[in-house]
């Protein structure tokens, strides 16, 4: 979170980063189940997930980086993350384009 803060506000910039940058630095930290980080570049920062095009397919690369369960339970951070991504605007029915799948369709996959 420290590294991210430094990158969005070093004044080398002379403005905000571009958007691509914080699309991938908020893709990489969802993908991991960094919700924290998530929460801050969304919450505190006020990046909308719905705003930035790269991540229209956010949730699929959630869902098939979320951890194997042996025992049938759900994995908490993914759901924690699915959950906070829904909750702010990300389209659950989003088409990923490789693929044509829906978060829905990699999940029954997995």
């Amino acid at each position: 979170q420290t590294l991210v803060a430094m990158v969005i506000e070093d004044e080398r910039w002379m403005q905000p980063p571009p958007l691509w940058y914080v699309a991938r630095i908020l893709r990489a930290a969802a993908s991991e189940g960094h919700l924290n980080i998530v929460r801050w570049i969304v919450e505190d920062r006020e990046v909308a997930p719905t705003s930035l095009p790269p991540l229209r397919d956010v949730l699929h690369a959630v869902i098939e980086r979320s951890p194997p369960s042996f025992d049938n339970s759900p994995p908490q951070r993914t759901l924690d993350m699915v959950s906070f991504l829904v909750l702010h605007g990300v389209d659950v029915n989003a088409i990923r384009k490789s693929d044509l799948w829906t978060p829905l369709h990699v999940a029954c996959a997995k």
